[in-house]
């Protein structure tokens, strides 16, 4: 199984194989503690091995046993759920193997799930500063991820105060999601959309690690859920990439740095704690082609990119050392930039703020981020005819489908692209009327 990094899938298998009937195991690989954790659970099925598709990882259709392993089928995949269900709730906290089984085992009903017989249920409120303090000083400690941790429990402890006092464990239902959702949107916050949506994860995960400490039995939360809007996606093109690298920045040090790290950035298809990261020592040369080779700091994932004679170059003034500078700066910098190099394409903004849906139009230079070099990077190779797979070994995404997700080819930008595609096939412009 390929190293996780997005979301992991179980996978079904076979213990005996040259046996006429075999049990059934899955195994499910996920991230605990910046290693590979691995979950082995029998979820006590047999099947004849000759009627079992290894790639499906499920029982094939055969008129022998049709009814029957068209309900083993829908009972692998009710397992299958319930682990992806349990990974996401924890995946910021993520359970051991057995911690993982016998939470599989809780809710498919095959164990009771113990009553609390430790020390006395702390409260929901004095439950989440406990939780915050462990993580705080836990080993595998993320900063950013200890941030959204804290802003959502103060948010939580605002809204008991003004709205729910003494909220605890069995008030988490559904009035208290309508209630809580509609106080996110209301004034003076007017929150947006996907920031509740992310808030409501949050607090799924707060109380999925009180269940799981046997705080309370109150499974309602597990439900809970606000869609996700799309946000506006783009990239910069290999033209507008080349304008920022021409600018004339001598007399403006802090705009040249900046833009320098950017172009790096959408040069390599690194993230930002990365892109600033680069030294010496991550370069090595191959047959007279350079390479950088990093470990990335979100995923522990070691990555080689051949270095191209743009990042090549700006790497190369700066002794291959990249200056530092923080993600917020660099934004602020970034606007800057871009309204000076005139990338001023329009962008339609549409967001769900306050309850309200609103539509803004926004230059590009306005929304131009550190994440946009990354985002260029994959979308300006995948559209040169690079294989998607072979990017995903750079951008670290695990299904074909979550890089389309990710790349941001809008419809002109594509019609553009399909012109040259059938200009170059055609040895005609597509534009030109046929007479």
């Amino acid at each position: 199984m390929p190293k996780v990094i997005g979301t992991p899938k179980p996978r079904f298998n076979l213990t005996y194989k040259k046996r006429k009937h075999s049990t059934i195991v899955c195994i499910f690989r996920y991230k605990r503690n910046r290693k590979t954790a691995t979950l082995k659970y029998s979820p006590g099925e047999k099947v004849e091995v000759k009627y079992w598709d290894v790639e499906a990882g499920r029982a094939k259709f055969n008129r022998k046993y049709q009814d029957e392993y068209v309900e083993l089928n829908r009972r692998l995949n009710e397992v299958e759920n319930l682990i992806i269900d349990i990974w996401k709730q924890y995946k910021n906290n993520p359970l051991s193997p057995s911690e993982f089984r016998d939470e599989l085992d809780y809710r498919r009903g095959i164990k009771e799930r113990p009553k609390n017989d430790g020390p006395e249920t702390p409260p929901l409120l004095a439950f989440l500063d406990e939780y915050l303090k462990e993580r705080e000083e836990a080993k595998d400690y993320k900063q950013g991820t200890w941030k959204i941790l804290q802003t959502w429990a103060n948010h939580l402890q605002e809204y008991a105060q003004e709205e729910a006092p003494g909220l605890d464990y069995s008030a988490i239902d559904w009035n208290f999601f309508h209630s809580f959702k509609n106080w996110l949107y209301s004034e003076p916050r007017s929150h947006s959309q996907n920031y509740a949506a992310k808030g409501i994860d949050v607090i799924k995960q707060f109380m999925a690690e009180a269940e799981r400490r046997r705080y309370h039995s109150n499974q309602t939360y597990q439900e809970f859920k606000i869609a996700k809007e799309k946000t506006v996606k783009f990239a910069l093109t290999f033209e507008e990439l080349e304008t920022l690298y021409n600018l004339e920045l001598s007399e403006n040090e802090r705009l040249e740095k900046v833009r320098d790290l950017f172009l790096i950035g959408a040069y390599t298809g690194l993230r930002f704690s990365d892109f600033t990261s680069v030294r010496p020592e991550h370069i090595s040369e191959e047959d007279g082609q350079h390479f950088l080779t990093v470990t990335t700091k979100k995923t522990g994932q070691n990555v080689t990119i051949p270095l191209f004679p743009e990042a090549e170059a700006l790497l190369r003034k700066y002794d291959f050392q990249t200056p530092k500078i923080s993600n917020q700066k660099a934004n602020d910098y970034l606007k800057e930039l871009g309204k000076l190099a005139g990338l001023d394409t329009p962008l339609a903004i549409v967001r769900t703020v306050g309850g309200k849906r609103q539509e803004t139009i926004k230059l590009q230079w306005e929304k131009l981020t550190t994440h946009v070099a990354r985002r260029s990077f994959a979308t300006n190779f995948y559209l040169l005819g690079i294989p998607a797979l072979m990017l995903m070994k750079i951008t670290g995404h695990t299904t074909e489908t979550q890089f389309m997700n990710y790349i941001a080819v809008d419809g002109k930008r594509n019609a553009r692209e399909l012109a040259k595609e059938v200009a170059i096939r055609t040895g005609r412009s597509p534009l030109k009327a046929v007479k």
